[in-house]
């Protein structure tokens, strides 16, 4: 664990809470693999990946999602994507596991990080043909979302 990581007793703490938090990362030992637990924007303020750097793996969680992730809260936009090419740069990653979609090398990640970044004004993205009606209903919410929330913040 890290210096910023806390535990507290479970007589300490309400029912159902976390008894190990941590600001930015947490790295756990299984026994020949390690597992680290890291910040990473995405739907929500307090998403988390966890790498497995044995393997070269990226369990997304809701930071990658293929087609397209929602975006739920448009002032996390850019952290996001700076979170997001922190590992794209990483070449030891091998696959990018999102928690929605197909998983298949780190195609979900780029896919992610080109939808984020077109969102964010900076590139162009075309949306798949065949699109589920969910998924093109979230694209229309994500737009208005992001659209207000860089108004808000301009």
């Amino acid at each position: 664990m890290n210096a910023n990581d806390r535990t507290e007793p479970v007589g300490q703490r309400a029912p159902g809470s976390p008894n190990i938090t941590f600001t930015s990362s947490l790295s756990l030992d299984l026994g020949g693999l390690t597992l680290e637990l890291h910040h990473t924007p995405g739907h929500t303020a307090d998403s988390i990946v966890a790498w497995i750097p044995e393997r070269g793996v990226l369990l997304g969680g809701d930071a990658i999602e293929t087609p397209l992730p929602v975006v739920n809260h448009a002032p996390l936009l850019l952290g996001w994507l700076d979170a997001l090419a922190v590992w794209q740069a990483n070449d030891s990653l091998k696959y990018a596991i999102p928690s929605h979609g197909n998983a298949s090398g780190r195609e979900s990640l780029d896919q992610t990080v080109a939808y984020l970044r077109a969102l964010a004004g900076d590139r162009q993205f075309t949306l798949p043909g065949k699109l589920e009606d969910f998924y093109r209903e979230t694209h229309q919410k994500n737009l208005i979302e992001v659209q207000s929330g860089l108004a808000l913040h301009e």
